[in-house]
C-alpha cells in the first residue's frame, strides 16, 4: 500500500521529465472516473507533452473504446471545449497514448 506524508507523494512531482502513466486491469467504470480526472488534471494532461499514458490489456480483454471513451469525457471538463473535442487525436498524434497488450 502506498501512503502519502507531506515529503512524499503517491504521483510523482511535476518537473521536467518524460512521465509514463501506466494502467492495468482497471475499472473504466463511471465511478472510477475521478481517479483518472485527479490524474490528468494534476499533470495538466493537455498542455503537458512531456505526460504520456499507457494503457495495457490482457489477450480477450481489450478496452480500446473504453480507453477512447475515458479521454473523450475527461476532455469534455477542459475549459477550452475546442481542445477537449481533439484531446484524443492529439494524444495519439504526439505519441503520448498507447494502448498495448501484454504478452
Amino acid at each position: 500500500m502506498l501512503i502519502a506524508d507531506a515529503e512524499t507523494s503517491i504521483l510523482p512531482k511535476i518537473d521536467n521529465q518524460m512521465i509514463e502513466i501506466k494502467f492495468y486491469g482497471h475499472s473504466f467504470s463511471e465511478a472510477d472516473y475521478s481517479y483518472f480526472q485527479s490524474i490528468f488534471d494534476y499533470y495538466n494532461l493537455y498542455e503537458n507533452n512531456k505526460v504520456s499514458l499507457i494503457f495495457y490489456y490482457s489477450k480477450g480483454f481489450e478496452q480500446t473504446d473504453e480507453v477512447y471513451r475515458l479521454i473523450n469525457t475527461y476532455g469534455k471538463t477542459l475549459s477550452n471545449k475546442d481542445q477537449g473535442k481533439n484531446l484524443t487525436h492529439k494524444l495519439l498524434l504526439e505519441n503520448r497514448l498507447k494502448i498495448i497488450e501484454v504478452p
